[in-house]
């Protein structure tokens, strides 16, 4: 029960609570509300400016981007002291190709580009240029010394080390799966190879509860006959060197066991500024010119007419899963100082040794040992010759083919690769990037006019089958293509 006493409520046996009374506002507190609202709208200006000239310098910024040196840049710098003796064979490619183009940059957008088409042009551009200036100040990281070929203890010759490689792009820490499946696969790898000691074993010899046949690993983990060591390929953008959770990937990685290799694009996706007194990798990069500098002017991979010459060069940024650092991967070819060398992705792991595998790209074993190899009988399989040496091994990614025929040309599986490194090779895909040879389209299409029409066919998983089935000279190589169970693949989980 409540009793009104004035301004008073009085509540049986609570207490006395004092209501609220309304008051008249004086006049200088409109006045005040009045400056405040006044100052709102002064602050809300000066933001608005302050965006308005990011804008502007961002803008200016772009104009900047687009303008590019002119075709003697190149002689200056060398001019200033810049050691190009690496690149002797690169330049003299590239100044006795007749068919050779300097595209004009200073505006990169053509005007059949709507805005939003000339923004992300302008955009890839910036991105690709800014991602070479870690090379200005770093070179590629030397791989690290391999352990002795023989037993220090017995003198027993051990076998050789296998090089196992990924590549890291980018980091993105919250998102574990990419992470978590590079450290199953490091696992796997280390329980397919050489020094692995089953538990059953490990625990007989120690003498402690062994339990027999019951301890030994369920799936896989035997060992095998080849050593390993693991690799992680790395853009700068993904480099350990990073502060905060850029690098935070990369050294997860190097805490895990792999060996991290920094590496260069091997051709600059757009044309990049000389830099007068920057010497080492960077002006290397800019000496060898960039994708598409060696296209040809005329025949039936010249670029048409009205056709932007940077529309491949945008269209390779945002290729795939990865866009064009996903060409990282061809520097497995560099791992020179390994007889094989893998490339997996995060999200493949070993169920068992490729000893057999190994065994027939070594040339070891006889002719009806290798005749066991899961070699791929499809429309597009090439004959092995199993009397020698095999060069790569692959398998192709069929379900991925955007028209599905027994004609239609299908990509490499981007996520395994056997390669016996070569420098050679490398420097032929290297030409490759240079003159920039794919068919914007639709018939015909791709590389050469000849290899498109499926996931990633632009970059990794669409280089490889132009260069062994379209560039590379004959009877140099002799790859093999297995069937796809040969390696399980988890599904795609990138980085």
């Amino acid at each position: 029960m409540h009793r009104r006493r004035g301004n008073q409520v009085v509540e049986a046996g609570i207490g006395i609570q004092e209501l609220p009374t309304r008051r008249r506002q004086h006049p200088h507190v409109n006045g005040a509300k009045q400056q405040t609202e006044v100052s709102r709208v002064g602050l809300a200006f000066l933001l608005f400016l302050l965006l308005s000239s990011l804008i502007t310098v961002e803008f200016l910024a772009y104009r900047m981007i687009g303008v590019s040196t002119d075709s003697d840049s190149t002689t200056s710098a060398a001019n200033d002291g810049v050691n190009n003796n690496n690149l002797s064979t690169s330049k003299q490619n590239a100044q006795n190709a007749p068919t050779t183009t300097q595209p004009n940059v200073t505006n990169i957008c053509t005007p059949l580009m709507s805005k939003q088409q000339c923004w992300r042009l302008k955009s890839a551009r910036r991105e690709s240029i800014e991602g070479l200036d870690y090379w200005k100040t770093h070179a590629q990281d030397p791989v690290p010394e391999l352990p002795p070929d023989k037993d220090p203890e017995t003198g027993e010759k051990l076998p050789p080390v296998i090089a196992y490689v990924t590549t890291l792009t980018r980091c993105a820490p919250n998102k574990r799966g990419g992470l978590d499946g590079a450290a199953v696969l490091l696992h796997s790898i280390r329980r397919n190879s050489y020094g692995w000691v089953p538990i059953q074993q490990q625990m007989n010899e120690e003498g402690e509860n062994a339990k027999g046949d019951n301890m030994q690993p369920k799936y896989g983990g035997k060992g095998g006959r080849y050593r390993y060591r693991a690799y992680v390929i790395v853009d700068p953008a993904a480099s350990p060197d990073n502060k905060w959770k850029r690098g935070e990937c990369a050294r997860y990685l190097q805490k895990l066991g792999y060996s991290v290799l920094h590496r260069p694009p091997l051709v600059p996706l757009f044309e990049a500024p000389i830099i007068n007194g920057v010497n080492g990798t960077y002006t290397e990069l800019i000496n060898r010119g960039y994708v598409g500098v060696q296209r040809p002017k005329s025949g039936p991979t010249a670029l048409k007419p009205g056709k932007s010459p940077d529309s491949l060069r945008q269209l390779m940024f945002n290729d795939g899963c990865c866009g064009y650092t996903e060409l990282l991967k061809l520097h497995v070819y560099g791992m020179v100082e390994h007889e094989l060398a893998v490339h997996l992705d995060f999200d493949s792991l070993l169920l068992r040794p490729m000893d057999d595998l190994f065994d027939a790209m070594l040339g070891k074993g006889d002719e009806a040992t290798r005749s066991k190899l899961p070699l791929a009988k499809l429309p597009r399989s090439k004959e092995v010759d199993l009397t020698r040496p095999i060069d790569a091994v692959f398998t192709r990614d069929y379900n991925q083919v955007n028209h599905p025929n027994p004609s239609a040309p299908v990509g490499y599986q981007g996520g395994f690769l056997v390669v016996r490194p070569s420098l050679e090779v490398l420097e032929r895909y290297r030409t490759i990037l240079q003159r920039g040879e794919f068919l914007l389209g639709s018939r015909p299409h791709g590389w050469g006019g000849e290899i498109g029409g499926f996931y990633g066919d632009v970059t990794f998983q669409g280089i490889l089958p132009y260069y062994y089935e379209y560039v590379a000279p004959e009877g140099v190589h002799n790859e093999a293509e297995l069937v796809s169970s040969y390696l399980f693949c988890s599904g795609f989980v990138m980085v």
